[in-house]
């Protein structure tokens, strides 16, 4: 006996003992009354003959009556019904199938559950949306406050890397050009950390870009033990630097994120050694083909190792090994994760072995690197030497930077007198200027007071004089949406911090000048040996005794470890024998490696231990040549 209308009623009374059962399904004929079936239940036995208004509430019978009218005529009919239950609202639906004309399916199924999935999954969707916006404002706002920090910090950056830059052409003395060099060395690098942590929208997003240059390799590796040599000789740590004869000279990469690369790794390495030693080998594998190479870079010290456990989690962002005494090591955790993403971008990997308590080696593989055969390319000084070459024809630029001081760097840096700068504070001064005088190059401040420097470039530009007068971005901004609007509105970009190379590059691009050849008059300062070697005859024996026994071994000893201690230790056997002798280019060579060791160059030292067989040799000559004339 049915005695509740409700479907929840009938579901409860037909699913008693077949809980799993999720649907009913009753048979009707075209009048909407219930019909003999198959089904076993007594209740659907007990509905025969009877009208589905004497079964279901009004409502629902309408609905029924509806489906089979439409069922009828589309074979087929869906209809979802809500029915308000004592415990919570339900969901069903109404499927209509014709058998015959006079012959339907009607099947009733809960479909709560359903809706419940499709309501959350819906709830999650407009949460996403929701979440999505807010990451986009985000992110807009992040872009925004990166963009001005970013011209904030690297206006100054400008300064000090510009000027540092002008003062190491400007000073002679050797203590001094070192410190300086090493102060626009780690300028460099503080800049491209600044790039990378104002830029995170760049990292997160994966749109780092890389910028493909000519790069001399060993040049690199070089500056990197000159960044770290006071740290190196305070610890009192050997600085092993192996570069493979295979190794070519010069590569196509970015020297940037290759110096930032080994910089992050050595300067770990240092941190955590006190003693042993830091060795850098450089290898060069056979690439896919002739013109490419997988360089191959290794880094071992001999400090305090990584826990196996710890190996795996060295590349995370924020992650320090544990137990690592953060007073004593200090760090961010940021090094070897942007190194990781920085060879990832490359194609490489990067892999770490490391035995707690005796040290620890990186390997990094760089994949398909293009090689530059030497036939085409440029020795380490030839853009400077081009750069003294050239001499600019009679010419005006004028630089528009409301910063006095960056004003004065692009003058400083040109340091020509053919060329007339003239300043300007702002787009109205800008404007005035051009109303008298015709210039050959404008660099133009992206950020100026009132009109902006895309303002005032519109503004030049729809000037008949304007028109045509080349407009470079003098601007410290590195947002990627900034430079392509930058590229839409000028000439070219001067990106800041600026160098003498790229203020050079720029003029020569856009002004006229000549070479002037100056090999008469360049620097014959290094070491070069030649006949005019003079040692008394009576000093000969005991000075290439001395040679023999003591300086050869010792510079045997040195010339390749390169570590400060052990040349200084040579240069004081060299000095102690001076004394006894009278020979000036001994003298001279040991006054300029002393020289070399006190201004921490390390190329100079080098060189200087590189040229001492030439000097044996022409000792051995003059003695050769003592003994004929005693024969």
């Amino acid at each position: 006996m049915i005695t509740d209308k409700t479907i929840e009623y009938l579901f409860r009374q037909l699913k008693k003992g077949k809980s799993n059962e999720t649907d009913i399904v009753f048979h009707l004929n075209s009048d909407a009354v219930f019909i003999s079936s198959d089904n076993s239940n007594p209740l659907i036995d007990e509905l025969e003959s009877k009208s589905v208004y004497e079964v279901f509430s009004n409502n629902i019978s309408n609905e029924i009556v509806e489906g089979i009218q439409a069922c009828s005529r589309n074979n087929t009919y869906l209809i979802e019904h809500k029915e308000d239950s004592k415990e919570n609202l339900e969901d069903y639906e109404f499927r209509f199938v014709k058998l015959n004309v006079n012959h339907y399916l009607f099947i009733i199924s809960n479909i709560s559950r359903r809706k419940e999935k499709e309501l959350i999954n819906k709830i999650d969707r407009l949460q996403l949306k929701i979440a999505k916006e807010q990451a986009e404002r985000a992110s807009i706002a992040k872009s925004e406050f990166l963009a001005n920090m970013s011209h904030e910090i690297r206006t100054p950056m400008n300064a000090i890397l510009g000027f540092s830059e002008v003062l190491l052409e400007k000073i002679q003395e050797p203590l001094y050009k070192s410190h300086l060099s090493t102060i626009l060395n780690s300028g460099k690098t503080l800049l491209a950390l600044i790039n990378d942590i104002l830029d995170l929208s760049k990292i997160e997003a994966g749109k780092m870009d890389l910028n493909y240059e000519e790069v001399k390799i060993r040049s690199v590796i070089k500056e990197i033990k000159q960044a770290f040599y006071y740290r190196i000789q305070k610890k009192n740590l050997g600085f092993d630097l192996l570069v493979d004869d295979a190794v070519p000279e010069t590569i196509v990469f970015d020297e940037v994120r290759l110096y930032q690369v080994l910089y992050n790794i050595i300067g770990n390495a240092i941190k955590f050694t006190d003693r042993g030693f830091i060795r850098l080998k450089a290898k060069a594998e056979v690439g896919y083909d002739q013109e490419h190479i997988n360089l191959v870079i290794e880094i071992e010290d001999t400090g305090i190792g990584i826990e196996k456990e710890e190996q795996k989690k060295v590349f995370d962002v924020f992650t320090q090994q544990n137990g690592q005494n953060t007073r004593k090591y200090g760090g961010t955790g940021l090094g070897l994760a942007i190194t990781k993403k920085l060879v990832d971008k490359f194609g490489g990997t990067i892999d770490v072995e490391s035995e707690l308590g005796k040290g620890t080696r990186f390997t990094i593989c760089f994949p398909g690197v293009k090689v530059i055969q030497e036939a085409f390319g440029h020795l380490d000084n030839g853009g400077k030497e081009r750069f003294a070459q050239c001499q600019f024809k009679k010419s005006t630029v004028i630089v528009v930077d409301d910063i006095e001081y960056n004003q004065l760097l692009v003058r400083s840096l040109a340091d020509s007198d053919q060329i007339n700068f003239i300043s300007a504070s702002s787009a109205e001064e800008t404007m005035e200027i051009l109303k008298e005088v015709t210039p050959d190059l404008i660099l133009m401040d992206i950020c100026l007071p009132g009109i902006d420097g895309y303002e005032a470039t519109r503004l030049i530009r729809g000037s008949r004089k304007g028109a045509s007068i080349p407009i470079v971005a003098f601007t410290a901004s590195v947002m990627s949406d900034s430079i392509e609007k930058i590229n839409r509105f000028f000439d070219g970009i001067l990106r800041k911090p600026v160098s003498k190379d790229q203020v050079m590059n720029l003029l020569m691009h856009y002004l006229d000048y000549v070479i002037i050849d100056n090999s008469i008059n360049r620097d014959k300062s290094k070491i070069k040996y030649n006949d005019c070697i003079t040692v008394k005859s009576c000093h000969l024996p005991y000075l290439m005794e001395q040679m023999e026994k003591t300086l050869i071994p010792a510079w045997k000893e040195v010339k390749d470890s390169l570590v400060i201690y052990d040349i200084e230790q040579f240069v004081c056997k060299l000095e102690a024998i001076l004394p006894k002798i009278d020979c000036g280019a001994l003298n001279d060579y040991a006054d300029q490696l002393r020289n070399s060791i006190d201004s921490f160059d390390v190329d100079a030292i080098e060189q200087k231990l590189g040229a001492f067989p030439q000097l044996v040799e022409k000792l051995e000559e003059c003695r050769n040549a003592e003994m004929k004339e005693v024969v």
